[in-house]
């Protein structure tokens, strides 16, 4: 995924090269059955301040229903907990502006909240949000993803944050729901895609951990490299603001 991101959250900017391949539920490629759960598989113990807010607005009373929201902001902590809860490349990357929703900026001039709900006159038209969103996204993916005649990826053919949440607030009961769950899904794949070729093939990560834990970090053998930097090789431009929308 070319996505060039704005992470925390929303903040960070993430160059990711996804392979191309269709979302799956179930099981992987090699059968293995994924495992997304969600609060009760995640410790809690390490996490810094802003995730830990994050993820209670997330997750929350208002929380978007459905699995595919569950899953992408359990797979997006534990991406944030393979980098470390840092932004790789710099506390400054941030996600490309071209199409961006105006209420992203809204947000991060107003300490990236997640706490604070959104009143109509600042969110904006929920349609426009839409158009915007979807061009936002498409600016963050490699050319080759395929598309719609609207201009938006095609989900089936190929899966942030803050911004799906800020949305799915103000969404009207049987409106609008396709689009919204077309975009949580491929944020959703993606972000999955990156979390499983960190957890299987830390080889990246360490490469840019500066810990004490550095020596229990291992290589991942050479042809499972090369084989997973098909899907995010080039996500340390900015990792984290894939998903979601609380942050630092």
């Amino acid at each position: 995924m070319s996505i060039t991101a704005t992470s925390p959250p929303l903040s960070s900017a993430t160059k990711l090269t996804s392979p191309a391949q269709s979302p799956e539920v179930g099981e992987n490629a090699e059968g293995e059955v994924d495992v997304v759960g969600g609060l009760a598989e995640l410790d809690r113990e390490g996490w810094p301040t802003w995730i830990k807010k994050a993820w209670d607005t997330l997750s929350g009373e208002r929380v978007p229903v459905g699995p595919n929201w569950k899953a992408a902001i359990t797979n997006w902590v534990r991406l944030e907990e393979h980098y470390g809860y840092e932004n790789p490349n710099g506390a400054k990357a941030w996600f490309p502006s071209a199409g961006r929703p105006s209420i992203v900026g809204w947000w991060a001039q107003n300490a990236k909240t997640t706490s604070r709900v959104l009143q109509d006159k600042i969110f904006g038209n929920v349609l426009a949000f839409e158009g915007n969103w979807w061009k936002w996204w498409l600016a963050m993916n490699p050319g080759w993803r395929e598309q719609d005649a609207e201009g938006r990826i095609v989900v089936s053919g190929e899966g942030e944050g803050t911004s799906l949440y800020f949305k799915s607030q103000h969404l009207e009961a049987g409106k609008d729901i396709s689009s919204w769950e077309a975009a949580v899904e491929d944020a959703g794949w993606v972000i999955e895609q990156l979390e499983k070729e960190k957890r299987l093939y830390p080889a990246t990560v360490c490469a840019k951990k500066q810990r004490a834990d550095m020596e229990n970090c291992e290589e991942a053998p050479p042809s499972k490299r090369t084989h997973t930097r098909a899907v995010a090789d080039s996500t340390t431009s900015s990792h984290h603001g894939t998903v979601n929308g609380a942050t630092k």
